[in-house]
């Protein structure tokens, strides 16, 4: 009994995986094109291959000068003059004179002369000489002599003689002796021998006898024996004996 259980279970398997093997198989099946099929293929791509070449003309289009003209003004960059003139005027760069010169007055560069001169008057350079003069009174330089003249007393340099002495006397250089002399009594130095001798009083320079003879009651030198003797009594030095005498009896030495 259990031997023919067992025999029939054995072949229930055995029949069960016989027909899922043949049921793989059957789903397993390629399907072979004919050559009708293939023909069918060739054909859609030869289809293909003409659409792409009707695609062409548009591809073609994305290039033509009306789109890169369009895109040109959105993107900086054309080759249409009209544009490039446009753009010009809003980037900065042009080939046209006539907007060339009117960016000029705006970016500080320009081929015309007249815009030239209006722009020098403003950012301090020019070419024409009227604008030049009247620049160097503000910036303090100019090629004209009156008014290099009136700059030179405002600014200490000057090449004419009158505004020369004019302005040594406010700063201390001069070539006039007169203003040299007047000079001299304000800063210790002259070449007037009058103003030598007032100024000997001040600065203890002198080369008048008489003002050094009264300089040296003051400073302790003198040339004149009265005076010399009468330091001595004061400072301890002198050459008459007698005082000598005295002075040696008091500081412990004598001749």
């Amino acid at each position: 009994m259990h031997k023919l259980i067992a025999a029939f279970t054995l072949s229930f398997v055995i029949c069960g995986s016989v027909y899922a093997q043949i049921n793989g198989v059957e789903e397993a099946q390629r399907f072979r094109v004919s050559d009708n099929t293939v023909t069918s293929i060739e054909s859609n791509f030869i289809t293909s291959a003409s659409a792409e070449q009707n695609l062409n003309p548009q591809v073609l289009q994305n290039r033509s000068n009306s789109q890169l003209d369009e895109l040109g003004s959105r993107f900086g960059f054309i080759k249409s003059n009209s544009q490039l003139d446009e753009l010009g005027s809003r980037f900065g760069f042009v080939k046209s004179s006539s907007q060339l010169d009117e960016l000029g007055s705006r970016f500080g560069f320009i081929k015309s002369n007249s815009q030239l001169d209006e722009l020098g008057s403003r950012f301090g350079f020019i070419k024409s000489s009227s604008q030049l003069d009247e620049l160097g009174s503000r910036f303090g330089f100019i090629k004209s002599n009156s008014q290099l003249e009136e700059l030179g007393s405002r600014f200490g340099f000057v090449k004419s003689s009158s505004q020369l002495d004019e302005l040594g006397s406010r700063f201390g250089f001069i070539k006039s002796s007169s203003q040299l002399d007047e000079l001299g009594s304000r800063f210790g130095f002259v070449k007037s021998s009058s103003q030598l001798d007032e100024l000997g009083s001040r600065f203890g320079f002198i080369k008048s006898n008489s003002q050094l003879d009264e300089l040296g009651s003051r400073f302790g030198f003198i040339k004149s024996s009265s005076q010399l003797d009468e330091l001595g009594s004061r400072f301890g030095f002198i050459k008459s004996n007698s005082q000598l005498d005295e002075l040696g009896s008091r500081f412990g030495f004598i001749k």
